[in-house]
Order: structure tokens, then sequence, then C-alpha cells
């Protein structure tokens, strides 16, 4: 009962615990028959269901099996940017949203004024947003010493921002259901 082990917990890894923590565990139902061990030191994962003792009196030697099943992303539009229906954090509606980050800057001879916004905005905060950071930039980020050599890299990033937004499709009034409704239909048209 000495040896430690690792289990996978809701695609998880947990541990090292010992063989008497896992009896622990199934006594609890924390851990299920679905879920898989591996000894430490060892590389072969094998359902607990099919260790021997666990799920009855004693717990005996784990039998390497194969790898634990493949991790699968449950959010990969969120790692990739593009969230497929959230609320927007500027106006609050459901719709789809996307990150971006958008810089004004006002030049002050020898100071400057900025701000930005940032988070997951829906098409119609981005493009309200856009519009207003980068016209006050254009027109007022010029008139200083720093503000003259900061302005084209704040310009260069609200449009490349802003062009990697235009295909995004576009909100509700703020109705899931209605949301819903038009991304099927978008999805039902021929291409």
């Amino acid at each position: 009962m000495s040896s430690q082990f690792y289990y996978t917990r809701n695609g998880q890894r947990q541990g090292p615990v010992p063989g008497t923590r896992l009896k622990e565990l199934v006594a609890a139902g924390t851990l299920a028959r679905t879920d898989h061990i591996c000894r430490a030191g060892e590389t072969k994962w094998v359902p607990a269901g099919q260790v021997k003792g666990l799920f009855a009196e004693e717990l005996e030697t784990v039998v390497p099996a194969e790898e634990p099943p493949p991790f699968v992303d449950p959010a990969p539009e969120i790692r990739q940017g593009t969230r497929p229906m959230d609320r927007c954090q500027c106006c609050g509606h459901v719709a789809p949203t996307r990150y971006v980050v958008f810089y004004q800057n006002i030049g002050l001879l020898i100071m400057r004024q900025g701000k930005k916004i940032e988070g997951h905005l829906c098409k119609a905060c981005i493009n309200k947003h856009f519009w207003e950071f980068t016209l006050i930039t254009f027109l007022a980020g010029w008139w200083g010493v720093i503000s003259f050599f900061l302005t084209p890299f704040f310009l260069i990033n609200n449009v490349g921002r802003y062009l990697g937004c235009i295909g995004m499709p576009a909100g509700t009034d703020g109705n899931e259901a209605n949301y819903k409704l038009a991304r099927s239909a978008n999805e039902r048209r021929p291409r």
C-alpha cells in the first residue's frame, strides 16, 4: 500500500496519492470506474474499474494498459480569440464576441493622454470603439514629441485588430434565443 498513484478526474491529472487514498476516493464517490490510474514512475494508464481490489476490498497492483484518452479542450474558440456566443463586456448583449484592444492617444506637446478599451466585444461595440478611438488618435495624436512616434503604432494596432474582426457575424438585440435562431440560419445558408 506504500505505492504512490496518479489518477485523472474530469480530464485533470491528480496526485500522487497513496493506494489507501484511492480507496477513500472510491468510497467517497470521487473516483469513478471510468477514471484512469497510473502507478508513480510508470507511463501506462488503466481505467480504475480494471484495477483488482480497488472497488472491492483490497488494492492490488495496477496492470499497465494504454495511455489515458486525449484531453479534449472544452472551449478551443476561447484560446483562438473568438467565442461563438457570449456577453459583450462593453454593452452586455448576448452576441458573438472577439478579444480586441483599441488605443486612443492625444498628443500634448511634451506629454500625452491615452486610454484603451480591452476585452471580448460584440461587433457593434468593436465598430463603435474602433472609429471613436482611431479618429481621435488620427486627428489629435500627432501633437507632441512622444506622441508623434507612438501614434503610428496605435493606429496600426487599431486597424489590424479591426480588420481581424470584419468577418464576425453581427449580434442580435441581446436575446439569446434570437441569436441562436440567426446563427442556425447562417449555418444553413449555402456559401
